[in-house]
């Protein structure tokens, strides 16, 4: 009797499964329990939850409002068929407390960046087509600029700028060491990337720069 009922049982799930709208996804989501979840791909999915970014001294700081959702973060970065959108790790700072606007169209970033965490250090976007700024707001206003997405290749375009005699450097690379963009002796720089996985470094500039 029991194996019968496991064979409905299956035989249930897979009909459900079959009259699911294309938006949704069976995938096992950590935490969520022993067995697969269903998971919608649109964002903010349904475990989805804001980044708290509550403190006295950013109360009148136009810091934009982001949304912490690991499986659309692990979907968008993991897709096998159409390649894996690009994904970014931010070490030295984090997205907490910073300034997200549309580069190019009038877009509500707060629905374009998924953080992985809370510790809103790695980050993907909900449409890789969306070209968008950074301002670090707590480190003399450094920016970080995305744009100009190729579905085709995956190669986009990144550009730094800090201001005149600012204490803080940024740097952009495949890891935590690597400098392919460095603002060390340039307020601005650009370049193309055509990678999944960057780093972005926020540090002190240096006392000396030879």
């Amino acid at each position: 009797m029991a194996h019968n009922s496991l064979i409905v049982t299956s035989a249930l799930t897979l009909i459900v499964m079959s009259l699911l709208p294309p938006v949704l996804s069976v995938s096992k989501v950590f935490g969520l329990g022993p067995g697969p979840q269903i998971v919608s791909d649109q964002f903010p999915s349904q475990f989805a939850y804001p980044l708290d970014q509550q403190d006295a001294s950013f109360a009148c700081s136009p810091f934009t409002p982001l949304f912490i959702d690991g499986p659309i973060f692990v979907s968008r970065t993991a897709r096998i068929g159409a390649g894996p959108e690009p994904q970014f790790q931010v070490y030295g700072a984090s997205l907490r407390h910073t300034l997200i606007e549309p580069w190019l169209e009038p877009v509500n970033m707060t629905d374009q960046i998924v953080l992985a965490d809370s510790t809103a250090k790695a980050f993907t976007m909900n449409d890789p087509t969306v070209a968008f700024q950074i301002t670090f707001l707590e480190y003399s206003g450094v920016k970080f600029t995305y744009s100009n997405y190729d579905p085709e290749t995956r190669c986009f375009d990144v550009a730094l700028k800090r201001k005149w005699k600012s204490k803080w450097r940024l740097t952009v690379g495949e890891t935590p060491e690597a400098k392919d963009l460095d603002t060390l002796n340039s307020l601005n720089t650009g370049t193309k990337f055509c990678k999944d996985n960057l780093v972005i470094r926020l540090s002190r500039q240096p006392l000396k720069r030879y």
